[in-house]
């Protein structure tokens, strides 16, 4: 399922919110918490109905779809820094992700595929280096976002391209 991750680039970030945002990210992260566990349930009861009958339902689909959002606006907004906008569960400009439409129809084999595809992947903890990796590299965009006062924009292009990718292995 492509999924295309749009962060929009903002011209100018708070420096008083950079030191807050930890502290701010901890009531949305209890959220997520419980948010987490239930999208999981959901997705794997999902597969189950992916591999015998072809189609996801709708309902857990648009639940997952929900959570994937949540997520990706949280780690945007910290501790990758990406938005100074609140992850909240609304619509909001600031970054959004879009997925394909509801997919008529799924291949069991093809979900197989992505499983073992999956597996291998976390076997391997590439999805957690990738994201140890940015956030050893977000520490030194908060100094640069503290003195220039935004992000710096090639940074901010290439975060948004690694986070992307994350994105797209995760979904």
């Amino acid at each position: 399922m492509p999924v295309r991750l749009t962060v929009e680039y903002q011209e100018k970030s708070s420096r008083l919110l950079l030191f807050f945002k930890w502290l701010i990210t901890i009531p949305f992260l209890i959220i997520w918490i419980g948010y987490a566990i239930l999208a999981f349930i959901a997705a794997f009861m999902g597969f189950w109905f992916i591999l015998f009958s072809g189609r996801y339902p709708k309902g857990r689909f648009n639940f997952v779809y929900g959570f994937r959002i949540y997520d990706v606006r949280l780690n945007a907004y910290f501790p990758l820094l990406l938005s100074d906008d609140l992850p909240l569960f609304w619509e909001n400009k600031a970054h959004s992700v879009t997925l394909q439409d509801y997919p008529d129809k799924l291949s069991g084999l093809v979900l197989i595929l992505k499983l073992i595809s999956f597996l291998l992947g976390v076997a391997t903890g590439l999805a957690g280096l990738i994201v140890f990796f940015l956030f050893i590299v977000s520490i030194p965009v908060w100094f640069a976002i503290l003195v220039r006062g935004h992000y710096p924009r090639s940074l901010f292009s290439w975060f948004v391209g690694v986070f992307q990718s994350t994105v797209r292995m995760s979904a």
